[in-house]
């Protein structure tokens, strides 16, 4: 039932997640849970030795799947694919679990294109990824530096131009200024100049 079937009336993919039902007492008792993609990334995972994973169906995290989640913590890992930074609708799943309270972190997968090879072929790695996996702000502000050349105007152009929307997507007022600020600074340029932007 759960691979690439259409919805049903019985299954409905942005209202399950694949696993919990054997995981949700782990992930209860360590406090947070890890959210891989797809059924081979939780099962490898968990083979793995990492016991609170659960899987999403696709990339997208859904309000359903998150207020699920908060029923046995309220931290989330996100350990989706190499392509994480780049697909919208994961980014904006994950800003809807940060503004509904939740404490979403990314882990970067450095040399594997998913939970499931890392977890297969190196589990200390992926383990070490997952407790080294940073905010998820940090996470998409970091992805948006390392594409543009910030010595340059041009650059900085660039990095404003997809950073400021990033910013304006903060719901909280001491959070944001605080990455207001940390932008403000990695771009040489004044605070104020940054906050008129967002």
């Amino acid at each position: 039932k759960y691979v690439n079937s259409p919805d049903t009336e019985a299954y409905h993919k942005a209202k399950v997640l694949y696993g919990l039902n054997i995981t949700k007492g782990d992930i209860r008792d360590q406090k947070y849970a890890v959210v891989v993609e797809g059924e081979l990334d939780m099962i490898s995972s968990y083979q793995a030795g990492i016991k609170n994973v659960i899987a999403i169906k696709g990339s997208a995290l859904t309000e359903d799947q998150i207020r699920l989640i908060g029923r046995f913590a309220e931290r989330i890992v996100l350990c989706l694919d190499a392509d994480f930074a780049g697909n919208e609708a994961a980014k904006r799943g994950a800003i809807t679990a940060v503004n509904l309270n939740f404490e979403v972190k990314v882990a970067t997968l450095v040399s594997f294109k998913d939970p499931d090879e890392i977890a297969r072929n190196n589990p200390e790695e992926y383990l070490k990824n997952i407790n080294e996996a940073v905010s998820l702000w940090d996470f998409l502000i970091d992805q948006i530096f390392t594409k543009y050349d910030q010595s340059t105007g041009a650059g900085k152009g660039k990095i404003s131009h997809e950073v400021v929307p990033l910013l304006g997507m903060i719901q909280d007022n001491i959070v944001q200024a605080y990455y207001i600020e940390k932008v403000a600074r990695r771009l040489s340029v004044q605070v104020e100049a940054v906050q008129s932007e967002v």
